[in-house]
């Protein structure tokens, strides 16, 4: 009786588990990734020198793979790590950013990692690599 009482429970628990992977890796959109348009970023983009600003954690797996890519596709980007700059925090904090890594370019903002998401969105901008 016991046995068929636990193996009910298991059955149920990876049918809702499963139920809940192929919901996650059925959307068009990584979890925690998202695309705003917002605009007002010429000043600081005039500021840092480049189109392109990256807010970033000096320990974040997912910022690092974020410069990884901008840097492969030798793209002229500023980075400001919050962690390691005042400056950077209080910009950060203007701008209400809670997670790492955000993507500033033209008038969009990306909260999260999406690597498919900020080429598009590279593109789309006109956003040229570097020589």
């Amino acid at each position: 009786m016991k046995i068929g009482y636990v193996l009910l429970v298991l059955v149920a628990l990876g049918a809702g588990l499963g139920g809940g992977y192929v919901f996650r890796h059925a959307t068009s959109e990584k979890p925690g990734v998202s695309l705003e348009k917002v605009g007002g970023f010429e000043a600081r983009y005039a500021a840092s020198g480049s189109r392109v600003i990256l807010y970033s954690l000096s320990t974040c797996g997912y910022c690092k793979q974020a410069r990884e890519l901008l840097e492969k596709q030798n793209i002229d980007y500023v980075e400001k790590v919050i962690d390691t700059s005042d400056s950077a925090k209080k910009e950060a904090a203007e701008l209400g950013i809670k997670a790492v890594p955000v993507l500033l370019v033209g008038d969009y903002r990306v909260k999260g990692y999406d690597q498919s998401k900020w080429l598009d969105l590279l593109r789309t901008e006109g956003i040229p690599a570097k020589n």
